[in-house]
């Protein structure tokens, strides 16, 4: 890898594996093997379990995958898990310590070491009922 270079590697469904000179970073990791599952797991989640940040875009399962996390969490003491504020209390109460979990606001950015990110609001429901919203009306007016 030269210096300043990401090398991104695709996991499955909307998952990547970020990896570069600030460190590496989860984006959708879908790692649980489920059945009947078209494409099965590339990687595990212990052997991703040096990754400093674990992020879900959104709290469907195939993109914030909490049993994976519990697992990459009990491998690893370092990373730190962000999720939208809205999601803290879901992925608290489903086993992640909350020190560890960041509340991503749009237009706030969160650093972690030398990692940036930039939480942007994204239109996706959570059922048909909201579809393609910003999850105003879920979230007490949050994204």
């Amino acid at each position: 890898m030269t210096a300043g270079s990401v090398t991104i590697t695709w996991l499955r469904q909307a998952g990547f594996l970020l990896e570069g000179p600030s460190g590496a970073v989860l984006i959708d990791a879908f790692l649980s093997d489920l059945p009947g599952l078209l494409v099965p797991p590339v990687v595990t989640p212990e052997d991703v379990a040096g990754v400093e940040v674990v992020l879900a875009t959104h709290e469907h399962g195939y993109h914030l995958d909490l049993p994976a996390w519990i697992r990459i969490g009990a491998a690893s003491s370092d990373p730190v898990f962000v999720v939208p504020e809205p999601l803290r209390p879901m992925v608290e109460s489903g086993g992640i310590s909350g020190e560890r979990i960041i509340g991503a606001r749009v237009g706030t950015p969160i650093a972690v070491g030398d990692i940036t990110i930039e939480p942007v609001p994204a239109c996706h429901g959570v059922d048909v009922a909201d579809a393609y919203t910003f999850g105003f009306e879920r979230s007490a007016g949050l994204h």
